[in-house]
């Protein structure tokens, strides 16, 4: 799918270290970025709790994540309660909604009884060993900020269960923007998300030109 971004819609791309503007950079490594193909991904087939199957594709990593210039310890650096996942393990029933991120092999769970999820940089860092990764490009996703009342009042995305079950993601404040399968959603409202929908974060950091797509696969049991 092409992206489609209209001539009236300026990006705001800007880098949340520095604030240098990135909007070139970040246009020119949308424009030379080549999707995988979705057929070619591994497929799985996930159990519903009513007993039929859906199946469900792990693509292939067409970008690695940059890794950390540390050098490898030899005791354990990171524990995360989230659940690590392989592409290669079996895949438990999906009970809500599931975010995979196949570039640091890792997934979070959205419970369905959670109607709105909130994702950010605060979200992402306990999956991520600083050991194994360079953390620093996760500084261009967008906190979770919450204010004195502890009501959320910043964020990436959110992804909102609505009462038909259906999910759907929305992108209004963060500064980079979100795509899902290569179209820009950060203005336009709530999206229909379904199974397979590749969600990306473009990722950089101070010092380089460097555009790094970050991917997200989506799932969900009450998707099609």
């Amino acid at each position: 799918m092409n992206l489609n971004i209209l001539p009236s819609q300026k990006l705001d791309v800007i880098c949340e270290l520095c604030g240098s503007p990135l909007n070139e950079q970040v246009n020119e490594a949308i424009k030379n970025y080549k999707p995988d193909a979705h057929p070619s991904g591994d497929y799985k087939s996930i159990p519903k709790q009513n007993g039929t199957s859906l199946n469900i594709s792990q693509p292939p990593q067409t970008t690695p994540f940059p890794r950390s210039a540390q050098q490898p310890s030899t005791t354990p650096s990171f524990s995360s309660p989230i659940t690590p996942f392989s592409p290669r393990a079996a895949i438990p029933p999906i009970d809500g909604a599931l975010l995979v991120f196949p570039q640091i092999n890792k997934q979070i769970k959205i419970s369905p009884k959670e109607h709105i999820f909130y994702f950010g940089r605060n979200t992402i860092l306990p999956l991520v060993s600083p050991v194994d990764y360079d953390v620093e490009w996760l500084n261009s996703i967008s906190r979770v900020k919450k204010d004195k009342f502890n009501r959320i009042i910043h964020q990436h995305f959110i992804i909102r269960k609505e009462s038909s079950g259906q999910y759907s993601i929305e992108d209004n404040q963060s500064r980079w923007g979100t795509w899902v399968n290569r179209q820009q959603i950060k203005g336009r409202g709530h999206i229909p998300l379904i199974n397979g929908d590749k969600i990306e974060l473009m990722l950089s950091k101070p010092g380089t030109k460097k555009i790094v797509p970050f991917e997200i696969i989506f799932y969900a049991t009450s998707n099609p």
